[in-house]
């Protein structure tokens, strides 16, 4: 019974030996970023029963070697070696930067002449990432390719990034289903990116580092509106440009009401000096205006501060008044105003610096000069002229015209031979009137005196240069009152 026990006992163990391996479990498959290649860790618990191991890499493209399938780049003696950086030239050298690489594992144990192999292990891939500068969004998208061999031991992604070649920072992470990454970019320098695998156990692959450069176009230094003109139910914008910017093209925003919209655009400019007309607008109206920068992706990059129009107003005189009361609207930061004035369709002169947005200009000096020795057009205009607040722009505002009535006192008797002057001459005392015209005719209807001049006035003789008799006479007084009446 001993002798048939012993040879049981050899032949089970001899019958042991010849089965197959086991495969062997890859740990992580991950990319050395120093080195740029592949590395490779397993484990192995029965490494006494066996002689070594078979790295094997799926090759995509090899002279003689089908596509797609795997083939060994190393053999492993040592059953205690449990990672591979794959250096291997055979099939063409691993590319983890261009593409993921994919690995597989074989157990083998020697008989003799017989080799015995296990199955291929699990499927591992590296992760692949590349990196997008989308100009337009002003970001860089950063795609990557699932870590293939945890199953459902991936537990997330980790985003590292570094600038200029500084030390990389988590940027961010997103879960097992989304490689994706949008960068949103504070600066123009230099990016590198890479990707971290986390398994559950907190052990992780890393990706190729993958690289960018974002190019931005040269914006212009500076974009300023000069001055905002209003004339004749126009507005004139004046703007100076940096002509140095790689941006060619600009538009011209208006604000009515509650949004700014384009109404202008032009492009390829030559010169830095800009003058836009913005017709047909109410010199009612409060408008706003900014210019705009348009990138290659039709989005406003850089612009100019806003600017408003000053939209100035005046309130009719009421009768016997002598103030001309005027105020005025801006959305603009002002500091100061300086407010103009003209008459009788003269020129502007200075009249004020207003530090309010309201003025009442006391005319009865002018009335008083009028009325005492001329007739006037009754016809006041204004415009204010401000620069905001910093300091470069100046706003002008549309004309606002006040029309005073006229003033007339007419006398009834005169003495060509009183002893006061004023009573020798017979005229009317008038104010605010235009296009002047004084007939004296006779009883019999004779014209003995005309005029158009009012500081010309009958001084009692007919038109032979003899004394009129004493008598009553007609009076004719035609004229034009500011209102054009």
């Amino acid at each position: 019974m001993k002798i048939i026990k012993t040879v049981f006992l050899l032949l089970y163990s001899v019958s042991l030996f010849a089965q197959n391996p086991t495969a062997p479990v890859i740990d992580l498959v991950t990319v050395n970023n120093i080195t740029k290649l592949p590395v490779v860790k397993w484990n192995y618990t029965d490494t006494q029963n066996i002689d070594g191991y078979i790295v094997k890499r799926l090759i995509y493209s090899h002279p003689g070697v089908a596509d797609n399938t795997y083939n060994p780049v190393a053999i492993i003696n040592n059953v205690y070696t449990f990672n591979f950086e794959d250096n291997s030239p055979d099939y063409g050298v691993a590319l983890p930067y261009t593409r993921n690489e994919q690995y597989r594992l074989i157990a083998f144990s020697t008989d003799g002449n017989t080799i015995n192999y296990s199955i291929m292990s699990e499927l591992h891939k590296t992760i692949y990432a590349k990196v997008d500068f989308d100009y337009c969004n002003n970001s860089n998208i950063i795609s990557w390719t699932k870590y293939v061999g945890w199953g459902s031991n991936l537990i997330n992604y980790e985003i590292y990034s570094s600038q200029n070649n500084s030390s990389f920072i988590k940027i961010g992470q997103t879960n097992t289903n989304d490689t994706v990454f949008n960068h949103i970019l504070s600066t123009s320098t230099n990016y590198k990116y890479f990707i971290r695998a986390i398994r559950a156990d907190n052990e992780f692959s890393e990706s190729n580092i993958c690289e960018v450069t974002p190019v931005f176009p040269v914006l212009p230094k500076f974009i300023l509106i000069d001055s905002l003109i209003s004339t004749n139910n126009n507005i004139n914008l004046y703007f100076n440009i940096d002509t140095n910017s790689e941006i060619n093209k600009y538009t011209i925003y208006r604000e009515t009401e509650s949004s700014f919209d384009s109404i202008y655009s032009f492009s390829n400019i030559s010169s830095p000096f800009i003058t836009i007309e913005d017709k047909n607008v109410s010199e009612s109206q409060q408008y706003q205006y900014f210019i705009g920068a348009i990138n290659s992706c039709n989005v406003i990059i850089e612009s100019s501060d806003t600017i408003s129009n000053i939209v100035l107003s005046g309130k009719s005189p009421e009768i016997n008044s002598f103030l001309n009361k005027l105020n005025w609207q801006t959305k603009n930061t002002i500091a100061k105003y300086d407010l103009y004035r003209a008459t009788e369709n003269n020129n502007y002169n200075f009249l004020v610096e207003v530090l309010d947005t309201f003025y009442t200009d006391d005319i009865f000096d002018i009335y008083q000069s009028n009325f005492d020795n001329h007739a006037g057009s009754g016809l006041f205009s204004y415009f204010v002229y401000a620069t905001n607040i910093n300091n470069y722009t100046i706003i002008k505002s549309n004309t606002e015209e006040i029309y005073q009535p006229e003033k007339i006192f007419l006398p009834n008797t005169f003495n060509p031979n009183s002893n006061i002057e004023e009573n020798r001459i017979f005229k009317p005392k008038i104010a605010f009137v235009d296009k002047y015209l004084l007939v004296i005719y006779s009883n019999s209807g004779k014209i003995v005196f005309e005029s158009n001049n009012i500081d010309n006035g009958w001084d009692g003789k007919s038109k032979n240069g003899e004394p009129a008799p004493e008598g009553t006479y007609v009076l004719y007084l035609q004229y034009t009152n500011s209102y054009g009446d």
